[in-house]
């Protein structure tokens, strides 16, 4: 049997006489998961690698960065989380660029609130 996730909202009210601000609480955490996806510059010079070369492996990576396997592997693992990079295969990794351009879009609107 499946068990159904709520989505946790919390209300904020605001003193003045605003009207109340809902907030779902994984919203805010996959903009903070996107703002640290593309601000890292080890994980942007993976995107633009992966941009250049779809089904990358591990190693054509790290040799092409010039960045050490294990951390590599960490940042893969980071932007496997966030849905802008997918495996595919036996240890290949490719951009999806819909979520990519979700998560930008994302914070492209953080940035101008």
């Amino acid at each position: 049997m499946k068990s159904r996730r709520r989505k946790k909202k919390f209300i904020f009210r605001f003193v003045g006489g605003q009207k109340p601000t809902e907030v779902n609480l994984r919203e805010v955490r996959r903009a903070k998961f996107a703002v640290e996806a593309v601000r890292n510059p080890a994980r942007q010079d993976i995107i633009h690698m992966l941009e250049a070369v779809t089904g990358a492996t591990l190693d054509v990576i790290a040799r092409h960065l010039h960045i050490p396997e294990v951390r590599i592997k960490e940042e893969l693992y980071f932007l496997q989380r966030t849905g802008i990079v997918d495996l595919c295969g036996e240890e290949r990794y490719s951009l999806n660029k819909e979520n990519l351009n979700k998560t930008m879009s994302l914070v492209d609107d953080l940035a101008k609130a």
